[in-house]
C-alpha cells in the first residue's frame, strides 16, 4: 500500500505573486494587461499534499533538485479575458472531477456506462466520453489542449527550465481553435487515459516529450489521469482510432492496473535529483511510495 505522503511533480519550483504587466497575450494576440497565469492550476498542486504530515507540500523534483513546496509555476502569459476563457471552457470543470483523497469523479462517472470495447489480455478498455459526459467531454479535451499549448509558447521556468514542446507549424492552428477562431485540427490527436485502480497515484508531471513512431507525441499527467497530444501529417491509425476529438464517441481509455510508467519516471527523477533536507528525511522513510 501507499503510505500517505506528499507526491512528487516534475517540474521547477514556482511563484504565485498576484501582478499585473503589460505585454502582448500569447491567445488573443492583443496588448493587454497580463495576468500571472499558471502553467498547472494551483488547485491541482493542492491535491497533491500529504495533509496531516509534519511537512504536507508535494515534492517538487527536477533531475537537478528536489524540495519541497506549495508554490505554483506563473509567469505573464494571458489576459483577464483569456484566464477566464481556459477557467471556463475546461480548467475549472476538469479539476473538480480529478482523482482525489477518496475520490475519482471522472472515473465514478465513466464507469456507470458499457465500455465501447476491452482487451482484458492488455488490461484494459475503452469507454464513450460522450455518452459518459455529455457536452461537458469538451471541457475535459479543452483544458488537456491548453495546458499542451501553453507549454509550447512559453519557456516556463524557475529553478530549472522545463521542457518547451515545439509544435512548429502546428502551433498557431491549435490557437485559433483554443480562442475559438477554427474547428479542431486535422494534424492533432488527443488520446486520453484513466488510471483509476487502487490506490490511485497522486504524482504529477508537466507535459514532455515522449518517443513515438511516425509522428510527434507529448503528454502531461495529473492525478489519475494521462493525456497524449500527437501532431503531425503520419499520425498512426491506431493512434487516431484512440483520439477523444476524431471519434463520434469521443473515447477514454480506461487501464486496469497501477501507472507503471509515472511511477519510474518518479523514481526516476528523485534518484538523479539533488534532495533538500526535508525530502532527504521523507526519502529515507522505511516505505516509498512506488514500492
Amino acid at each position: 500500500m501507499f503510505p500517505k505522503a506528499p507526491w512528487l511533480v516534475s517540474g521547477p519550483r514556482l511563484y504565485d505573486i498576484d501582478i499585473v504587466q503589460r505585454g502582448i497575450c500569447k491567445l488573443c494576440l492583443q496588448e493587454r494587461e497580463l495576468q500571472r497565469s499558471h502553467l498547472l492550476a494551483a488547485s491541482i498542486i493542492k491535491t497533491l499534499r500529504g495533509d496531516g504530515l509534519p511537512n504536507p507540500d508535494p515534492i517538487v523534483a527536477t533531475h537537478e533538485i528536489a524540495l519541497q513546496t506549495s508554490r505554483t509555476i506563473t509567469d505573464y502569459l494571458l489576459c483577464r479575458d483569456c484566464e477566464d476563457l481556459f477557467s471556463k471552457n475546461g480548467e475549472t470543470w476538469t479539476i473538480a472531477n480529478i482523482a482525489r483523497e477518496g475520490s475519482f469523479p471522472l472515473w465514478e462517472q465513466l464507469k456507470q456506462t458499457v465500455p465501447v470495447c476491452v482487451l482484458e489480455q492488455k488490461h484494459w478498455a475503452v469507454y464513450s466520453g460522450a455518452e459518459a459526459f455529455g457536452p461537458k467531454m469538451e471541457k475535459l479535451r479543452y483544458f488537456a489542449l491548453s495546458v499542451f499549448w501553453r507549454s509550447a509558447v512559453h519557456q516556463w521556468k524557475n529553478v530549472a527550465h522545463l521542457p518547451k514542446l515545439e509544435f512548429g507549424r502546428y502551433e498557431e492552428p491549435l490557437r485559433r481553435f483554443l480562442h475559438g477562431d477554427a474547428s479542431f485540427p486535422s494534424e492533432i490527436a488527443l488520446i486520453i487515459r484513466l488510471w483509476p485502480v487502487e490506490p490511485l497515484v497522486k504524482i504529477a508531471y508537466y507535459p514532455l516529450r515522449t518517443v513515438a513512431r511516425e509522428c510527434h507525441m507529448f503528454q502531461f499527467y495529473i492525478p489519475c489521469v494521462q493525456f497524449y497530444l500527437c501532431i503531425g501529417q503520419r499520425i498512426p491509425s491506431d493512434f487516431r482510432v484512440l483520439c477523444s476529438y476524431k471519434t463520434p464517441q469521443n473515447v477514454i481509455m480506461v487501464e486496469n492496473k497501477i501507472n507503471t510508467d509515472a511511477m519510474g519516471l518518479m523514481r526516476e527523477t528523485l534518484q538523479r535529483a539533488r534532495h533538500s533536507k526535508s525530502v532527504k528525511e521523507w526519502i529515507n522513510r522505511p516505505t516509498l511510495p512506488y514500492e
